[in-house]
């Protein structure tokens, strides 16, 4: 057919109109959903954090809020966040109010996280050993005192040896790792410990929320 230009753009557009919105994920990406936890405990306000159990092959010993994987059977990301907390802290769901999204945070090294302000009920917590080393909370005032730091990461890359070098231009033939870009991570040391990355950034980012008078 020798498509003239209003029949080629009615063609092409019914056919984009079939994608619906896919996009190409290019490497491997993790979607997940957290809680940024507050419970009332011990008269005042507190977050709830978990440490990761030293086993684990994603981040083993790291600090996170309670959460997980996206499932393809949760209704959306809130019920994710919601149902894994209530895994990772041996609670009843019923026991997590969802209050609201915070800012997503997608990471330039392939997780994207959609974290939620949530209030945890002041009820025993049961985490499952496989999963969570200990559970420790730290009250919203003292948090709220810490002044986070700012350091940076580094991205680098290289071709593999699939890719013939002259397929590529001279700027990606080197042998060695190549520094793309820096981007900046967030540390908070707390209590002899190290809260940092995404945790960190969903720290800063429910502070922000949250009332000075708690």
């Amino acid at each position: 057919m020798n498509y003239d230009s209003r029949q080629l753009t009615k063609s092409i557009a019914s056919r984009l109109r079939a994608y619906g919105g896919r996009e190409h994920v290019v490497g491997q990406t993790v979607s997940s959903a957290v809680v940024a936890a507050l419970q009332r405990h011990d008269g005042c306000w507190q977050l709830l954090f978990e440490v990761r159990a030293a086993h684990l092959r994603r981040q083993p010993g790291e600090i996170c809020f309670p959460g997980g994987r996206i499932e393809a059977g949760d209704a959306d990301p809130a019920a994710a966040a919601r149902r894994e907390a209530a895994e990772e802290l041996g609670i009843a769901a019923e026991a997590i109010t969802i209050i609201g999204q915070l800012p997503r945070v997608i990471s330039p090294v392939g997780a994207t996280v959609w974290p939620y302000a949530g209030i945890i009920d002041d009820c025993p917590l049961s985490p499952p050993a496989g999963e969570v080393a200990r559970l420790f909370r730290v009250p919203v005032a003292e948090i709220r005192n810490l002044t986070p730091v700012t350091g940076h990461m580094e991205i680098a890359l290289r071709p593999s040896g699939d890719i013939p070098p002259d397929w590529l231009p001279p700027l990606y033939r080197p042998t060695d790792w190549s520094r793309r870009r820096l981007y900046p991570v967030l540390f908070y040391h707390c209590r002899q410990q190290i809260i940092w990355g995404i945790t960190a950034q969903i720290v800063a980012d429910l502070l922000a929320v949250l009332p000075e008078e708690i």
